[in-house]
């Protein structure tokens, strides 16, 4: 009888023991719930900021482009006109004195 009890007492602090790790365990689980929830939040702010810069970035080279294309409109004629007066420097200055 006194070996029983003897269990008893054991397997009261084995079970309040076990009781104890599972509400650690509980609490622990709902901190990662919380910071899980709290990544894939931040996760999908950074996702829609990455998208936001991608879109200007795309802008900004459309922009760039335009200018680019722009700015060589105007320099072709000058460079056609330098390498024509280049290859005939005769037919040049044929050209600017009129005849």
């Amino acid at each position: 009888m006194k070996k029983l009890r003897e269990e008893r007492i054991g397997f009261d602090n084995q079970t309040g023991s076990l009781e104890r790790a599972l509400k650690a365990k509980e609490r622990d689980l709902e901190e990662l719930t919380l910071m899980s929830n709290e990544a894939n939040h931040a996760k999908d702010h950074a996702k829609l900021e990455l998208l936001e810069v991608d879109k200007w970035l795309a802008n900004e080279r459309v922009v760039r482009d335009k200018e680019i294309n722009l700015r060589r409109d105007q320099v072709t004629p000058t460079r056609r006109a330098r390498a024509s007066h280049r290859r005939n420097p005769q037919l040049s200055s044929t050209l600017r004195d009129g005849r």
